[in-house]
């Protein structure tokens, strides 16, 4: 039985391990930031929260299946660091709009960093740049250098975080959202390009405890940034400006770890993947990436475990888009802070979920995948429904970081065990158009319970609502462990 000490020792792996934890923990400091930020310019709005989100989502769409397909064909090492280095420097112009006033260029530059992300996650695996821009980073990354993409979509996510200080500074609030719209749609190629790499560092018996790593690394970052970002946004000297420069420089650093990677010349690779860009975009107007995006969606309909996996990720998905903005300002209400209690709260959670993680990463091969994930749905609800309830009746940081922790313990197989199976059903060639088209799918899900929820939070109490999110997970999960048949079938519809 593989254990994670023996997936670190792969030094290529260890290069993304790391790198990720890094830049995972810049991502929550400007995710702290900028909710902070609306906080800020309207308290307890849930639709300014969900509009916000909303630029993170729409680059899946747009680039993300392009992205994908381009992913395939590429060095994903390469456009992991480009990816990273792109998006730093998206995120360092963040400060500038928000010191200029500019909300406008902020959702831009969101848009393109998460953008440039569709590169990296089909190169591993936020939410309007999905839908735009995710199926068109799907079908780039299957034809380029997924190392490359990574590079280049991190030094253009750093750029872009790098202005949003100065529009923080000029109070412009819109160019910041053009920034946050631009640095997801970078993040569009980061994305496909990192999922579709795995596989390529790993034997397939430890492709399980590879994905358990990964998903460690995005919960170290998390823990790490959410700690910090709680503390350091209410920190006059620091703030949200202080925030997006850490965040911009994360992703430069991750550049350089995934830099590291090969030891092939990085030049060598960026004019390999110049001449696949060309080739590419020549096929492009010939419409040959669209007929790989309709591939991508092929894959989703064509095997019985793609099913599955969609339905999941699909319930998944629509229940956390219902709960995203209505318990970010619940919690807010509750303890009448922006991002302090928030960001404790979140330690909690995302401890849990590393926990979580560990333990499913270590004892998780001895059960079946869709069990243990429809099990965890059942758990998962029911750690929700008394999150809320002692949130609402008794707002103790300690009990509420504790309940907090609980979702997660129970959360983290169901994500886990989903890339697994993914990654176990699709074809290499394939993966990073798949990727793409599955988070076209889930993201839908994601954006129209987010908005629906936000919507109805002015007519329904945020407590039932969180309420009815853990009983349907709940009772879903519970169904479906009871009907499920033991081991899946891997056939292929015709």
């Amino acid at each position: 039985m593989a254990r994670f000490r023996d997936v670190l020792k792969d030094r290529n792996f260890f290069c993304l391990w790391l790198a990720q934890i890094i830049s995972n923990f810049g991502d929550r400091l400007t995710q702290m930031a900028l909710v902070a930020l609306v906080y800020q310019r309207t308290p307890g709005n849930a639709i300014a929260l969900a509009k916000l989100i909303s630029f993170t989502i729409i680059p899946v769409f747009l680039i993300g299946p392009i992205a994908g397909a381009w992913v395939d064909r590429l060095n994903k090492r390469n456009v992991m660091i480009i990816s990273d280095l792109l998006r730093g420097a998206l995120i360092l112009t963040i400060p500038f709009f928000i010191m200029s006033k500019q909300i406008l260029p902020i959702y831009l530059v969101v848009f393109l960093t998460f953008s440039i992300s569709r590169f990296f996650i089909p190169s591993k695996i936020t939410i309007i740049p999905v839908f735009l821009i995710g199926p068109i980073a799907g079908a780039w990354v299957d034809r380029l250098n997924k190392r490359n993409v990574m590079i280049i979509s991190d030094l253009l996510r750093g750029a872009l975080i790098l202005t949003i200080p100065f529009f923080i500074m000029s109070k412009q609030i819109l160019p910041i959202y053009l920034v946050v719209f631009l640095t997801f749609s970078i993040s569009r190629f980061f994305i496909p390009s990192k999922m579709a790499i795995i596989p390529d560092l790993v034997p397939k018996d430890k492709l399980l405890v590879a994905n358990t790593l990964a998903d460690t690394t995005h919960m170290l970052g998390n823990v790490m940034g959410l700690v910090a970002a709680g503390i350091l946004v209410n920190i006059k000297y620091i703030g949200a400006i202080g925030g997006f420069y850490i965040d911009a420089a994360s992703f430069f650093f991750s550049a350089g770890l995934i830099t590291m990677m090969a030891q092939k010349e990085f030049v060598s690779h960026v004019r390999e993947d110049i001449k696949v860009t060309r080739e590419a975009f020549e096929n492009s107007i010939r419409k040959s990436i669209f007929e790989e995006i309709k591939e991508g969606a092929r894959y989703l309909r064509k095997y019985d475990d793609m099913h599955f996996i969609v339905y999941v990720f699909f319930l998944l998905m629509a229940g956390l888009g219902a709960i995203s903005c209505v318990i970010i300002v619940f919690i807010q209400e509750s303890f009448g802070t922006a991002t302090l209690d928030l960001g404790l709260i979140g330690m909690f959670l995302v401890g849990g979920l590393l926990l979580g993680t560990l333990i499913y990463g270590r004892f998780g091969q001895r059960i079946e995948k869709r069990r243990a994930i429809l099990l965890s749905f059942a758990m998962m609800g029911i750690s929700i429904i008394l999150f809320t309830f002692f949130v609402r009746r008794y707002p103790s940081i300690l009990t509420s970081g504790i309940l907090s922790g609980l979702i997660g313990i129970t959360a983290s197989p169901i994500m886990v065990s989903l890339n697994t199976l993914t990654h176990e059903t699709m074809p290499e060639e394939a993966r990073g158009r798949t990727f793409s088209s599955l988070e076209a799918v889930i993201h839908l899900a994601f954006l129209i319970f987010m908005f629906l929820a936000a919507y109805a939070a002015k007519y329904v109490d945020r407590f039932w609502t969180l309420t009815a999110v853990g009983a349907l997970f709940s009772i879903c999960g519970l169904i479906g462990a009871l009907f499920i048949s033991g081991k899946p079938k891997r056939r292929e519809i015709i």
